[in-house]
C-alpha cells in the first residue's frame, strides 16, 4: 500500500510540474499534511521544485517535524512560526502547524582554515 501511495504521489508531482511549465504559474502556498512518519527527503525536494512561496506543515509527531524542518532548512526555507494544538485531550498527541517561508538568498562567508583562527 505504501508503494502504491509513493507511485501515486510521483505521478501527481509529475502532472503538477507539467501544468506549472505549461502555464508558468507557481503555487503561492502549499499545505503539507503527511502521516505520522512525516514527509521524507524526496517529497520535500520535489515540493521545493514547485517553488511555492510558503509551506504550511501540519504535523502530528514533533520528532518528524524536527527532522523535516532540518531538511527544509537545507533546501533554503526558514521556519517562521510554530503553533501546537491539543486536539486530543488527556493524550500525549499534539498537532503542530509550522509555517515556512523561502529564505532570502544568503552570502555565506568562507570558512577560515585552522591556522587562521
Amino acid at each position: 500500500m505504501l508503494r502504491l501511495f509513493a507511485e501515486t504521489l510521483h505521478k501527481a508531482f509529475k502532472i503538477l510540474k507539467q501544468h506549472i511549465a505549461l502555464v508558468r504559474y507557481y503555487p503561492d502556498a502549499v499545505v503539507l499534511d503527511p502521516s505520522r512518519e512525516g514527509a521524507n527527503r524526496k517529497v520535500l525536494e520535489r515540493l521545493n521544485e514547485l517553488k511555492p512561496g510558503r509551506i504550511l506543515y501540519v504535523a502530528c509527531d514533533p520528532a518528524a517535524l524536527g527532522r523535516d524542518t532540518a531538511i527544509l532548512r537545507e533546501l533554503g526555507w526558514d521556519l517562521v512560526q510554530v503553533r501546537a494544538f491539543d486536539m486530543y485531550p488527556n493524550t500525549h498527541h499534539v498537532e503542530t502547524l509550522a509555517l515556512f517561508h523561502r529564505a532570502p538568498a544568503r552570502i555565506r562567508p568562507a570558512r577560515l582554515s585552522k591556522r587562521h583562527k
